[in-house]
């Protein structure tokens, strides 16, 4: 038997505690500048839409305000909550807190992969089908309050007790917990499955129609401005699914996995499956990504929207752009207005 000195025992304890107060400080900052950025750019984002009225005449940038808007509560109840997690030692004192906020983790995530759903079926009717004018205004906002009522029917059952919750310690949120009915799971993969075929589809469809538009000689005039617009907007949403899907998706598949794994009709002897402290921790900090990435990448990618910023934003005058709007009586118009 080895006998270890009272003083080393002291200082391995001082040493380790150290080490844990400094990592939990290192990811409070982190947490708290992707916070920060990310609310910052989809607030401008969505402020400057919403301020333009040529901008909001066109049907793809109100998905785009839609999407913003859940990358804002994704940012307060994902980034900003976790804050409160790792300074609360890694716990809740409160379980009805704990539920909430896996409850509306798991409306956010439904609700993004149904928002770029929708944006990928605007796109390819508007290409196979440019005069048919389908999503309009207020029929845009109809569908999406759709959306967000499916996503909150299949998000509340979280909040009874059938369904346990948990902290859990390397994603500095709550969870679903082991044992839950497999049936939830279950529907909850029908439900992405659902989205993510209609998606797919939506995604050979553009690519294919880009492929054949490359292909032919570019019409001339009014008409070539349109398709390459719609072209370009195409693009933007088809990297916005590539994104959604690789910062994402990991983190949604691990866990309907682990909800599989733990079910009530799959666990055995009580055996819990885990994951490596490792992969979890990338995979949430993977998602963190997104709400970040999403907003630059439409500003980047839309002239139009990064014209408006500079003036609304960085009060810089410039000469007058050509911005293009939907109406519905003319489609895809060109003009040159001020404000």
């Amino acid at each position: 038997m080895e006998y270890v000195l009272q003083h080393n025992t002291v200082a391995d304890t001082t040493i380790n505690r150290a080490t844990i107060t400094n990592l939990r400080t290192t990811a409070i900052v982190l947490i708290g500048l992707f916070a920060i950025f990310s609310i910052l750019l989809n607030i401008i984002l969505l402020v400057t839409i919403l301020l333009s009225r040529k901008l909001r005449s066109i049907q793809l940038f109100i998905l785009f305000c839609n999407l913003t808007v859940l990358n804002i509560f994704d940012i307060t109840f994902g980034m900003f909550i976790p804050i409160l997690f790792i300074i609360n030692d890694n716990s809740f004192s409160n379980m009805t807190f704990c539920r909430w906020n896996a409850t509306l983790e798991q409306f956010i995530n439904l609700e993004l992969l149904m928002s770029i759903m929708l944006m990928a079926i605007e796109r390819s009717i508007v290409l196979y089908f440019p005069n048919q004018l389908i999503f309009k205004r207020w029929r845009t906002l109809a569908i999406i309050i759709a959306l967000w009522t499916i996503g909150i029917c299949l998000a509340v059952p979280m909040l009874t007790h059938n369904i346990p919750v948990r902290p859990f310690k390397f994603r500095f949120n709550c969870n679903i917990s082991r044992k839950v009915p497999i049936l939830y799971p279950i529907v909850n993969i029908l439900i992405y499955s659902s989205c993510i075929i209609i998606i797919l589809i939506c995604f050979a469809a553009l690519l294919s129609h880009n492929n054949r538009y490359k292909n032919q000689s570019p019409p001339m005039g009014y008409t070539f401005e349109i398709h390459h617009d719609n072209i370009n907007f195409s693009k933007l949403v088809l990297l916005l699914i590539i994104l959604f899907i690789l910062l994402n998706g990991p983190y949604i598949i691990l866990n309907l996995f682990i909800q599989i794994q733990n079910s009530t009709e799959m666990i055995t002897n009580d055996y819990v499956f885990k994951i490596p402290q490792d992969g979890d921790i990338m995979l949430n900090w993977l998602r963190y990504m997104y709400p970040l990435l999403a907003p630059i990448l439409i500003c980047v990618s839309c002239a139009e929207i990064w014209f408006n910023i500079q003036r609304c934003v960085f009060c810089r005058g410039s000469e007058a752009v050509p911005i293009r709007r939907y109406t519905n009586e003319q489609g895809l118009s060109i003009f040159r207005k001020e404000f």
